[in-house]
């Protein structure tokens, strides 16, 4: 489907209550059906929806700009995803890059409270080892057990019914059918 066609309505609203005010928007993506392409969007309109909760306004916008953006140019253009900041480096090595960078910007007192007991605080350690070891690496799904253990069951193994519900619908038919 062309992307000409597409329409992006943001929705936001702003609550006010005891506790002040709060914002919240949406983006919905509308994909009309054929000869539906010139009419207006409406509740009641046929055709594809799709709403992402990405914030009311500019952050509704902003996400439509990166989606069609991304559909202009087409996904060889999108960069490869990453998780960690410094490639290449150990834990260790990433951390004391990272204070000593700190220290420059902010002094060895807010480096030390910031970057020294922060990441004892806030388990940057952790973070760092799950993004690294666990996050950054898609798992490889071509193993012949993944593969055998994602066919479907054939259907002389699925589920039926009970001897009991079978008796019971067809009571419950008949009776039906006398009315």
């Amino acid at each position: 489907m062309p992307w000409e066609r597409v329409y992006a309505i943001a929705p936001s609203v702003t609550n006010l209550g005891t506790y002040g005010a709060t914002k919240h928007g949406s983006l919905l993506l509308w994909f009309p059906l054929k000869g539906q392409e010139h009419e207006t969007y409406g509740p009641d309109k046929k055709g594809w929806v799709l709403m992402v909760n990405p914030g009311g306004g500019i952050s509704s916008m902003a996400q439509w700009e990166c989606i069609r953006s991304f559909m202009e140019t087409g996904p060889d253009a999108a960069p490869e995803p990453s998780v960690i900041r410094n490639k290449g480096m150990s834990l260790w090595q990433s951390f004391t890059y990272d204070f000593m960078q700190a220290v420059k910007s902010r002094g060895w007192l807010l480096a030390f409270l910031w970057e020294g007991l922060g990441s004892l605080v806030f388990n940057g350690f952790l973070l760092e080892h799950l993004l690294r070891k666990k996050l950054a690496h898609i798992p490889d799904l071509t193993a012949p057990e993944v593969v055998e253990w994602s066919k479907p069951l054939p259907p002389a193994q699925w589920a039926k019914r009970s001897p009991e519900l079978e008796l019971a619908i067809a009571k419950r038919e008949a009776e039906l059918a006398e009315q």
